[in-house]
């Protein structure tokens, strides 16, 4: 019974956790919060590259000679998902656990459920919410592109994490959501281009689309800075994201590695003694360093070296142990092609965008006039509601003949200062000269009084039809009333699709009856379906006549 109490609780917690978290989803800003089991490759890359090798390496440890998971894969997968050591809160949120046999052998959310305790730590997958609700990561790439390669290659482990929410710029959409998040340093906006050996401005739109390995360059530098630790570099005083590419932007302005192509471990292990010494030089104050790293990192992000974890003393006894593990990683890139790729095509550069040419927006695209009543240019393009912003609009209106009715076609054409041309626009312009014609086959009725009447009754009871008729217009809702005995008028107009109009005044005479009066049912009738089949017509002046009025006794 404990158990399934337990298990209900979990669940009602995981859907309040995510209640919550999708209700605050419209705020421009949001206080960290934790989301489950989300599919890694759903997440969006905020960075064109990946340390290839440094993820080799990290294979070598998740994967034995078995092809089995490790235990190490297993303490780093909980570690970043939240279980620090081990150490988790209880479906229900209401107790601080701890599990170390299961920490190193099985995947905490999975088997346990388990709940992030805020106190030990949070998700390494860091993420913002972006446009169309998105997730996009601005820190934890390199994990989660690893466990997603150990699961591709073992078919074990896991495709989801846990995620830390650290921002909402939902209501952003395009440009602007790119500069916030450059703004506030949260996505690397360029890439590692070994033809040049220097880092490339990307537009964000090169960047990945989704997470995995393959889609990604592979950056030398940023598999030298893991490498790196311990001597020059703690992980544990980086305070910003994308830190090793900072490092890495740095390291190639230096231009000490301009001879070096990494294709081979021996060009990685120049590399990372070229590295380790220059990095030396720098925490020893070196000036000419300290003013590189102003103007290339400094002045550009805003960012100090001891925000990039610089240590305060070089350690080179810790060289060889990182050699060692350089050549154990370079041994699984011979075995993974996946890890020699590299997406290069993020630095390609994209064609020339066509040059922006204007646009002709049109309200009407058919428009009709009568006989020999030819329009200025200027009242046509108004009538129809013509527009191109930033270029005149020019048309072909003179050869349009208005002393003869026909269908024409008018072309609409736009230029702006730059001479870019718009696409043409074809309008219909309908030279006619008819009118609508209004026919009422009962003028004079008498209605009873206190009968209920409608406006649809009483035009099927007056019998109405014609000739280019669009719509027809009453005034029965202030002219008509049935509980009031006396001579009422009702105007009836009938427009053509032009608006030329005609009417005619229909008397009802509300009182007793003597003689049944015309009635239909609430459908239309023959003269209400005639109506809708009549061809439009032309405007010509208002006509308005009255009938004879016969009052039916």
């Amino acid at each position: 019974m404990k158990k399934t109490l337990g298990l209900l609780w979990g669940i009602i917690l995981i859907f309040t956790l995510s209640f919550i978290s999708l209700t605050s989803v419209n705020a421009a800003e949001t206080t960290t919060s934790v989301r489950y089991d989300v599919p890694i490759q759903s997440i969006h890359p905020t960075q064109a590259d990946l340390g290839k090798v440094q993820m080799a390496y990290k294979l070598t440890t998740y994967i034995n000679e078995n092809g089995q998971l490790t235990e190490d894969y297993f303490a780093d997968f909980n570690d970043d998902n939240g279980y620090k050591k081990g150490k988790y809160l209880s479906p229900d949120g209401t107790e601080k656990l701890q599990d170390k046999a299961k920490y190193k052998t099985a995947d905490l959310r999975d088997t346990l459920q388990a709940v992030v305790d805020p106190d030990v730590s949070t998700p390494a997958v860091t993420v913002v919410i972006g446009p169309d609700q998105q997730y996009y990561a601005i820190d934890g790439h390199h994990g989660a592109n690893s466990y997603l390669l150990t699961k591709a290659i073992t078919g074990s482990g896991s495709d989801k994490v846990n995620i830390t929410v650290v921002g909402d710029y939902s209501d952003l959409s395009g440009a602007a959501f790119w500069k916030k998040m450059a703004a506030n340093n949260q996505y690397y906006p360029k890439a590692f281009n070994l033809q040049t050996h220097r880092y490339q401005t990307i537009d964000p739109e090169r960047l990945p689309k989704q997470m995995g390995s393959e889609q990604f360059i592979n950056d030398p530098f940023r598999s030298l800075n893991y490498f790196m630790r311990k001597s020059v570099i703690d992980k544990d005083a980086i305070s910003v994201p994308f830190a090793e590419f900072y490092w890495g932007e740095f390291l190639t302005e230096t231009k000490a590695f301009d001879d070096l192509d990494f294709k081979d471990l021996a060009s990685y292990q120049t590399a990372l003694d070229r590295a380790n010494e220059i990095l030396a030089k720098l925490i020893d104050g070196d000036e000419a360093l300290q003013q590189l790293f102003k103007q290339t990192i400094t002045d550009q992000y805003g960012i100090q070296a001891s925000q990039l974890g610089l240590m305060n003393k070089f350690e080179p006894d810790k060289i060889a142990d990182q050699k060692d593990k350089l050549a154990t990683a370079w041994a699984m890139v011979a075995q993974q092609p996946i890890l020699q790729a590299s997406n290069t095509s993020i630095l390609d550069t994209p064609p020339p965008a066509e040059p922006e040419k204007p646009l002709i927006t049109v309200e009407k695209q058919t428009i009709h006039y009568l006989l020999n009543q030819k329009p200025a240019e200027k009242d046509f393009l108004q009538a129809i509601g013509a527009k191109a912003e930033g270029a005149a609009i020019q048309t072909d209106l003179q050869t349009v003949d208005f002393s003869k009715a026909a269908t024409y076609k008018v072309k609409l054409e736009a230029i702006d200062a730059q001479g870019n041309a718009a696409d043409s626009v074809p309008i219909t312009l309908v030279v006619d000269s008819r009118q609508p014609v209004l026919t009422l086959d009962n003028p004079s009725l008498t209605w009873k009084q206190g009968k209920r009447l409608t406006e649809q009754a009483l035009l099927a009871a007056i019998g109405i039809h014609g000739e280019n008729i669009d719509h027809i217009e009453t005034d029965f809702a202030t002219s008509i009333d049935p509980d009031k005995a006396g001579v009422q008028h009702l105007q009836i107009e009938a427009f053509s699709e032009t608006g030329e109009h005609t009417a005619k005044v229909a008397d009802i005479r509300i009182g007793q009856v003597n003689q049944q009066v015309p009635t239909v049912p609430e459908k239309n009738d023959h003269h209400t379906d005639q109506l809708c089949k009549i061809p439009p017509m032309k405007r010509q002046a208002k006509m308005m006549w009255r009938e004879e009025i016969v009052i039916v006794q």
